[in-house]
């Protein structure tokens, strides 16, 4: 994650749009840094940070997470040192420059040429000229010692090439007769590829028809399950507007419709064996709900209309309402989400 922030940072520096974004996304790495504690990782973090930092052009904090950077850094690391002294440089501490550059040790010629550039231009800035002299000549011998080290590795590989070209030209005069088994052996492979792709083709027709009669399936299951529904919501619904009518005979003792034990638990198990094992579910997912909850969910979960709901409880409906607004708490549904009923209908 730190080096992930580090290259994210990276990349939108190269904008130039928003360098404190890349301050930002620096020290976000440091913190994942710091929890690894890995020692390269706080280091590479802190000298990404004293990057950005100097391209805002604030080379006080630029060089204090470079002298962390070299602090967490374990094993000599030249490039790390030469940078916080480049920052000295700019900031025209000069004698701190120096300091670091002479505990230095660059492995490379192409490291000494720098530090010895790096020596030079100090000389300039504090007007040594013997000083800036000398360092130029030094600069000028590494520089052609890398040239001298390039040039034999280029050499060196030209020749393996020059080589390696030989002996493939030996190769093939002496074995032509290989050049037709090749040939051979390609084209029998050709034709095994071709048998299998064939093979494959079939298996997966005869895999794509399954899955085609499978989703058949499905949806004849689905329809099937939806039409035993609406006839359990019907009959409900049935049930409820006779007793409705009789209840208008005697409009001052109105009470609720009231369902029996048996008509819950024949609810509850025809929810269970049409519809995937509802109650079931909803009790093992959701055990603070009670068997009140659990039998409100279930006329939700039929469909039933809220005049229909109310009419079971003897309440109004915008009381059902707000025990369905109420229920989003106790089955964990964020505000702004899904309501009570469209998550109850498609669980």
């Amino acid at each position: 994650m730190a080096y992930y922030l580090l290259n994210l940072a990276e990349c939108m520096s190269y904008r130039e749009i928003n360098q404190d974004r890349c301050v930002s996304l620096a020290k976000k790495a440091i913190k994942y840094a710091l929890q690894s504690k890995d020692s390269t990782t706080i280091s590479d973090s802190y000298q990404d940070l004293s990057v950005f930092y100097s391209l805002k052009d604030n080379l006080k904090l630029a060089i204090e997470s470079s002298k962390v950077s070299n602090d967490y850094n374990t094993k000599q690391d030249f490039s790390k040192e030469f940078a916080l002294c480049q920052l000295y440089v700019l900031s025209d501490s000069f004698i701190q420059a120096k300091q670091r550059l002479d505990a230095c040790r660059p492995l490379s010629y192409s490291d000494r040429c720098s530090l010895y550039y790096l020596k030079r231009t100090i000389a300039i800035r504090e007007h040594d000229w013997t000083e800036a002299e000398i360092f130029a000549d030094s600069t000028d011998y590494f520089l052609e010692k890398k040239n001298s080290e390039n040039l034999k590795a280029k050499n060196k590989y030209y020749g393996l090439m020059l080589q390696k070209e030989i002996a493939r030209t030996i190769l093939s005069s002496e074995n032509s007769w290989k050049t037709k088994l090749i040939y051979f052996i390609s084209f029998a492979a050709l034709l095994i590829i071709l048998l299998l792709s064939f093979i494959f083709y079939q298996r997966r027709k005869r895999m794509l028809e399954k899955e085609a009669e499978k989703e058949k399936l499905h949806q004849i299951e689905a329809v099937h399950k939806e039409e035993q529904l609406t006839t359990i919501k019907n009959f409900l619904l049935s049930k409820i507007d006779v007793v409705q009518r009789l209840m208008s005979i005697n409009s001052s003792d109105r009470k609720g419709i009231v369902l029996s034990n048996k008509d819950w638990r024949e609810i509850e198990v025809f929810l269970n064996s049409v519809d995937d094992e509802f109650v079931t579910r909803l009790k093992k997912e959701f055990p603070k709900l009670t068997q009140k909850d659990i039998q409100f969910l279930m006329l939700v979960r039929l469909k039933l209309p809220y005049e229909s709901i109310a009419a079971i409880y003897n309440i109004e409906e915008k009381s059902v309402k707000q025990r369905l607004f109420l229920f989003k708490s106790k089955l964990g549904l964020k505000k702004g989400g899904k309501c009570t009923r469209e998550f109850i209908e498609a669980y």
